[in-house]
């Protein structure tokens, strides 16, 4: 009987959206990993646009210090992009549109 060896590989994703399409990349985790290795590893710091602070996070908890967060096999590191447009303000937009709630009485 042919036995069967498999590796536990450990790997880091780093994971971007845009306009034009969503990247998951995958890295061989190596101790002593930074965020910002990782980003630069991954090629998607390229895809980044320019002059766009760059704000990340480790599955949806952001971190400060890319430089010096060191990342753990089985993490996802997320590039957030910013807001283009105002939250409130769309809710206000669809609430006028579509009005439920209570009832206005008269006194």
């Amino acid at each position: 009987m042919a036995e069967q060896i498999t590796q536990d590989k450990k790997i880091v994703q780093v994971a971007y959206v845009d306009a034009t399409g969503q990247y998951l990349v995958s890295l061989d985790w190596q101790e002593a990993l930074t965020a910002m290795q990782a980003l630069e590893q991954s090629g998607l710091l390229a895809k980044l646009p320019a002059g766009q602070a760059l704000a990340v996070g480790v599955f949806g908890i952001k971190i400060d210090q890319p430089e010096q967060y060191l990342l753990q096999a089985g993490d996802r590191l997320e590039v957030y992009r910013p807001l283009t447009r105002d939250p409130m303000a769309v809710r206000r937009k669809r609430a006028q549109a579509h009005p439920v709630g209570r009832l206005k009485r008269k006194l």
